[in-house]
């Protein structure tokens, strides 16, 4: 999987020259992200940092997460920031859910220590899975192209270099790897609309219709961002 993971992300121009970080919650993504990021930045010579956003949503949970976090770090001999904000208090203040105030507060976070640090890219641990999840969640909700092009490799200063690998390919590789990492409970609720996408409506679909359903989102989903990125090449063109 590392291999392949290299091999794309120089397929696409997302190798950090001089610096990255990388989103940090603990998890089984952002672990493999993180070991391999590390592995790479022996190869090709750029620092590697890793960052942690406490939500406070969790009590004893989240501090233990944190904890892992920077034990993990530490182990790897890479710098680690860490903070902790109230993401329910946020949430009430501006009428935004739980998960649109956490991403908020999580990408505010990063940009701060790449800007006060000099830190090239962020890279975050989205995968084929989230990908397919987005595109659900998008074209439910209602959307044009733009929403259907799932999640960019490359957006400004942020990659994705896990876009490449299902979570059970991930998942398979921390176990190979030796690699330990937390659980989120509440990754196995449906409180949350994406929860009910992974958790319920991509099992039945994958059992009831494609079993490759994953991985046929995801092409698809290539294919419509070519699409959108050449319609915006001609509308800036000719307007």
């Amino acid at each position: 999987m590392l291999d392949k993971i290299e091999k794309d992300m120089l397929d696409k121009g997302i190798m950090p020259e001089k610096s990255v970080l990388i989103g940090l919650s603990g998890g089984v993504d952002s672990v493999a992200l993180t070991y391999i990021m590390h592995k790479l930045s022996e190869k090709y010579g750029f620092m590697v940092y890793t960052a942690h956003l406490n939500h406070m949503l969790r009590g004893e949970d989240a501090d233990r997460d944190a904890e892992f976090c920077r034990e993990f770090a530490k182990n790897l001999g890479i710098t680690h920031y860490e903070k902790s904000v109230d993401i329910l208090e946020i949430s009430h203040k501006t009428g935004d859910s739980e998960e649109v105030a956490g991403r908020n507060a999580r990408y505010d976070f990063f940009m701060e220590i790449m800007e006060n640090v000099g830190i090239e890219l962020c890279a975050t641990a989205h995968h084929k899975n989230d990908c397919a999840e987005t595109v659900i969640m998008n074209f439910l909700r209602g959307s044009g192209i733009s929403g259907l092009k799932g999640i960019p490799y490359k957006r400004d200063n942020f990659i994705r270099p896990l876009l490449c690998v299902c979570r059970e390919d991930i998942e398979e590789f921390c176990k190979c790897e030796g690699l330990s990492y937390v659980t989120d409970k509440t990754n196995s609720e449906t409180k949350y609309t994406r929860n009910k996408i992974r958790n319920l409506l991509i099992p039945y679909l994958k059992k009831e219709y494609n079993p490759n359903l994953v991985d046929t989102i995801t092409q698809n989903a290539e294919v419509i961002a070519y699409d959108n990125d050449y319609l915006d090449l001609v509308a800036e063109r000719e307007f």
